[in-house]
């Protein structure tokens, strides 16, 4: 059935005229050369993927084309017939690409070579499994992580170059899907999705250790060349293809229209293949009933684009404009403030002549040595030296005694304060005693004892009802 479809797609789109020049509706990601725009009617183009010598893969209506690199791209179909062929990834020295085909029923794992105007042989099945088998990307060292499975029980798994098979997670964070290799193979970045949302991880592969970069509901993230950003899309708030560093520090708008992004590796451009509106819903699978991706996404709508990658924030060229200003009368005028403000604000006082004596004799000292100081931080060197030589406040002598600790600490019971209340926790001392604090034990009635300021005797205390 869903060959069939295939078929009535096309000819829908081919139309009856059109028909005997079938390169009009396969050749659709032809026109979209760089700075310009197909028709929307005529671009089915989906699944871009570049080769790090700038050739790109596309998937159109179900089979493969390559994009020559420079800027006289030319076109050839790599794929055809009637089997679906999505998700192409290039290996890592440009010889094949390897892509997810219903060629055998369900989606498995296939590979191609790829030739200078078409396929280099036969295309060959990599897996054999009885899930669907999709989402495929090839590291460097020739490794495999592809998605097995559908809705919450989608799952990556790693193959080796002999062809054994290894879960890469266990699965505990929700649907797997959307698996990207970093340029230097270490990292995996992919999206979870579960009942609370989804979140875009990246898996160190060295360590096996997992990092959250974004807790929203991404799809289809891509590396930079440089392996220090991703860029992915978002259909469901707000729509839009977005980059981000690896911490997540920032979220940028590539785009309003959500879009399936490879980066090119010269790190300027990026290509777009527009994704329909649609809601991932709580498994992050937006296929999950099966064929929509054949009855939903290749009619209508969908278009291939450039846009220019956008750039790391503070790498752009900067350009300065100093303000010219004379050193030294810099360097006086800020002397000046700080000797000024420090004198009306410790030394205006009456009494304080002495003091405001000492602080102009700092000024005439290091004032000459201001003036000569060459950069900000050896003013300010010379600033704090005179601030740590400045007159000292003297402040009134109780206040200086009552921080005295006693030779002996008094008896609660033997020594109480002058006051004259019963039962009071901090009773008044009119003798102003630096050591009442001792009094904040209560003294029952009657008791006698001795003031602790004048050692005098005291009358005993009379009880609060008396």
């Amino acid at each position: 059935m869903p060959r069939i479809r295939v078929v009535l797609i096309a000819c829908v789109s081919l139309g009856v005229s059109a028909w005997p020049a079938q390169s009009r509706a396969l050749l659709v990601a032809a026109t979209a050369v760089q700075g310009q725009q197909p028709a929307p009617q005529e671009a089915h183009a989906a699944d871009p993927a570049y080769a790090r010598d700038g050739r790109l893969a596309v998937s159109v209506a179900g089979d493969l084309w390559i994009r020559s690199a420079g800027d006289a791209a030319t076109w050839f179909q790599l794929t055809s017939g009637l089997p679906m062929d999505v998700e192409p990834a290039w290996t890592a020295d440009g010889s094949a690409v390897v892509f997810a085909s219903d060629h055998s029923g369900t989606f498995d794992i296939w590979r191609v070579g790829v030739g200078s105007a078409g396929p280099a042989g036969e295309p060959q099945r990599l897996t054999s499994g009885t899930e669907s088998e999709s989402q495929p990307t090839v590291s460097p060292s020739g490794e495999i992580i592809f998605v097995r499975g559908t809705g919450p029980m989608a799952r990556l798994v790693r193959r080796g170059p002999d062809g054994t098979e290894t879960a890469l997670t266990k699965g505990r964070d929700g649907a797997e899907r959307w698996p990207r290799y970093s340029p230097d193979g270490r990292r995996v970045a992919y999206v979870t999705a579960a009942s609370q949302g989804g979140t875009l991880r990246v898996l160190w592969l060295d360590g096996d250790s997992t990092t959250v970069v974004l807790r929203r509901a991404a799809e289809r993230p891509t590396w930079s060349p440089g392996g220090d950003r991703l860029v992915f899309a978002t259909r469901r708030g707000t729509s839009g293809t977005w980059v981000t560093p690896l911490d997540g520090a920032y979220v940028n708008l590539v785009t309003g229209t959500a879009g399936a992004t490879a980066w090119a590796p010269q790190g300027s451009t990026l290509a777009l293949a527009e994704l329909l509106p649609g809601d991932a819903g709580y498994n992050g699978d937006p296929n999950r009933v099966g064929d929509r991706e054949l009855a939903g996404d290749y009619p209508g709508s969908t278009r291939l684009w450039f846009v220019a990658a956008p750039q790391p924030p503070d790498t752009a060229p900067r350009s300065s404009a100093a303000v010219p200003r004379d050193r030294d009368s810099a360097n006086g005028e800020a002397f000046d403030r700080m000797w000024e403000r420090t004198a009306k604000t410790y030394f205006s006082h009456s009494g304080d002549a002495p003091r405001f004596a000492r602080w102009e004799l700092l000024r005439a000292t290091y004032r000459p040595r201001a003036v000569a100081a060459r950069t900000d931080s050896e003013l300010a060197s010379v600033l704090h030296q005179m601030w740590n030589e400045r007159p000292r406040c003297a402040g009134p002598r109780w206040a200086r005694r009552r921080y005295r600790a006693p030779a002996l600490s008094p008896p609660r019971r033997a020594w109480r304060s002058c006051g004259r209340a019963a039962t009071w926790w901090m009773p008044r001392s009119p003798c102003r005693s630096p050591w009442a604090w001792w009094n904040r034990t209560p003294v029952a009635s009657g008791d006698t004892g001795r003031c602790w300021c004048t050692r005098q005797a005291l009358p005993p205390r009379r009880s609060s009802s008396s």
